[in-house]
């Protein structure tokens, strides 16, 4: 972009002559190039804008072709959209510097010309995104996040403002990531339209609940995975993304996510579900509306012979699925797996609850030395070794669940790449059908492209509008031929979109009515340690010693200084291990940070 940059401001400074100069309006040469400058700006920044919404077609998963998974085009959307507003802000003060100079400031930024410029759009662009901007600054996002969604919304009138102000070749440019983002978000927009009931939840004494839904048995994730929620009871509009617990490989009509409660969201849900429980009764209905799962495309880390799993926290939950999906493989030798898990108190280790006792005793797990845990309590002193362990057991609340259930359905298919890419060409074809019936039955028969009845940004609205009818009428299409299919599936018995779900038929099995128990052998007095955080250092080098494997996988999930303490002792270790010995240890980055 910076070479782009010189190469245009180069070439207009090289053809610059007096005439050009008092053409343009300007008095003075450092008018003129301020002003090519502030163009050229607003060029970059197309190029950003037009590959800004890409990273978050998380339907589409588009950046899952070049290996991208989910949580990391969460950080290239930021990075582009940074990029982006940098250089739009510098934009619009480049052309109000050089309109203050002409005393003609308040006329330029309210002009919109019928054949000629329309600056009024841009300024409504710009100020939309800067409220955008500022609003997903991290410490805001972290603290207000609900201030950070809401004003996020404002990328409709970001975008089609800037549809209005650009010109059409340059909103040729940004066109593609746009058609590709509204197609992706009516998709989910189908996908979250259906409701679906929650079928149980567990209390944690952490202050964390796991909560289970039904699923269409068709519908396949990867460990890692996180889904998308929104519960109408607690609020409306408020989508949040919590990571999967369970493993489609186990558990084929149900899936499972825990959530911690540290915001007023979750606060109020834990507060419902929690009254649920101590009402003793079954009469409470609890639905919700979801998106995804969105994650990475294979199991990466069944390639690997050990697995070195880091967990801070609540970060531990994406782990539990991993754990589940390793032994659900018949796999010809089971990877070892060392989980290292910190929390601040030591009640917070009841997350290792969520292990279940049908995989610890599956294949004697313990006795092969499968799993190992390795605990780390920050915030508290060791207690009196002859205290009894605390009590771990969770509560449990089953919701009302007779009648009628949606499942959680795929999205569209959009889950096969084939049908993917179908998708896109058939969405896009109907488009370009659309525009040309527009433009040969109303712009071109009155204007002749003549300009004079239907400007320029009058042309980019009927673009905007035949890119939205194409997208709602081929997606429409395609939903209610599926839904006819499974009309038919369902009238011979083979359909799973709808479970019909009787009193009683979904209790849960004996050991999560009371907790799990066995998963507390993992944890001796011997393996949890007090007031003070782990020793990377240490703990890869104890592994390189004891031989713990020849390709070990590290999965770090948790807050960013331990992802980063983890990555700098694993390249330490791996550029000595290229000299000195045969371990290699990966790393890989688990995290999801709106």
């Amino acid at each position: 972009m910076v070479w782009t940059l010189y190469s245009y401001v180069s070439n207009d400074f090289s053809k610059i002559s007096p005439k050009k100069v008092l053409k343009s309006g300007n008095h003075h040469l450092w008018q003129y190039k301020l002003e090519r400058f502030g163009v050229r700006l607003g060029y970059i920044g197309n190029l950003c804008l037009a590959v800004m919404f890409l990273p978050v077609t998380r339907g589409l998963d588009l950046l899952q072709i070049i290996g991208v998974h989910f949580e990391m085009s969460v950080k290239y959307h930021i990075w582009v959209a940074n990029t982006m507003m940098v250089i739009y802000t510098l934009h619009g003060v480049c052309f109000s510097v050089v309109w203050g100079s002409r005393n003609s400031l308040l006329k330029e930024l309210t002009r919109w010309d019928r054949t000629g410029r329309a600056n009024l759009p841009g300024v409504i662009a710009l100020l939309s995104g800067i409220i955008m901007w500022l609003t997903s600054i991290k410490p805001i996002r972290r603290k207000f996040f609900e201030l950070f969604y809401y004003t996020h919304h404002l990328y409709v009138v970001f975008t089609v403002f800037s549809s209005l102000h650009i010109n059409d070749r340059h909103f040729c440019t940004v066109l593609s990531g746009i058609f590709l983002f509204l197609l992706d978000r009516f998709l989910r927009f189908l996908q979250s339209g259906r409701t679906v009931k929650i079928l149980s939840a567990r209390i944690l004494p952490c202050k964390a609940i796991e909560l289970t839904l039904s699923k269409h048995p068709d519908l396949k994730y990867i460990s890692t995975s996180v889904i998308l929620l929104k519960i109408p009871v607690i609020s409306r509009l408020q989508w949040h993304p919590f990571s999967i617990t369970s493993s489609s490989s186990v558990d084929k009509d149900r899936i499972s996510v825990m959530i911690k409660c540290q915001g007023e969201w979750t606060e109020r849900l834990y507060n419902f579900i929690y009254a649920s429980h101590l009402s003793k009764t079954r009469t409470v209905s609890l639905s919700a509306a979801v998106e995804g799962p969105y994650g990475p495309d294979s199991n990466y880390f069944l390639r690997y012979d050990s697995l070195l799993l880091i967990a801070g926290g609540s970060g531990v939950t994406p782990f539990l699925s991993i754990l589940q999906e390793i032994r659900s493989q018949q796999l010809n030798s089971t990877p070892r797996v060392l989980l290292i898990i910190v929390v601040k108190k030591r009640e917070d280790l009841s997350m290792l609850n969520l292990i279940s006792p049908t995989l610890l005793h599956q294949s004697g797990l313990q006795s092969q030395g499968f799993l190992k845990v390795e605990a780390f309590v920050t915030q508290e002193e060791a207690p009196d070794y002859e205290s009894p362990l605390p009590n771990y057991e969770f509560k449990v609340v089953q919701f009302e669940t007779k009648g009628i259930s949606s499942t959680i359905p795929a999205l569209l298919g959009t889950e096969v790449k084939l049908w993917r890419a179908s998708l896109i060409l058939i969405t896009f074809v109907v488009f370009l059908v659309l525009l040309g019936l527009l433009n040969s039955l109303f712009v071109y028969p009155k204007d002749h492209n003549s300009y004079n009845i239907y400007p320029s940004w009058e042309r980019r609205l009927f673009i905007d509008l035949a890119l939205v009818m194409g997208i709602c009428i081929t997606v429409s299409a395609m939903a209610i031929w599926r839904w006819k299919t499974c009309m038919k599936l369902r009238a011979y018995g083979h359909d799973h979109s709808t479970v019909k779900l009787e009193e009683g038929s979904l209790e849960l099995p004996m050991w999560e009515e009371h907790g799990c128990t066995d998963c507390l052998s993992l944890l001796h007095l011997d393996n949890v340690h007090y007031g003070r955080r782990p020793d990377f250092q240490g703990i890869f080098s104890t592994c390189a010693k004891e031989k713990f494997g020849s390709n070990v996988g590290v999965l770090v999930s948790g807050p960013q200084g331990m992802q980063e303490s983890v990555a700098s002792v694993c390249r330490q270790h791996c550029s000595s291990a290229t000299n000195n010995s045969t371990i290699a240890f990966n790393f890989h980055s688990i995290s999801f940070c709106l």
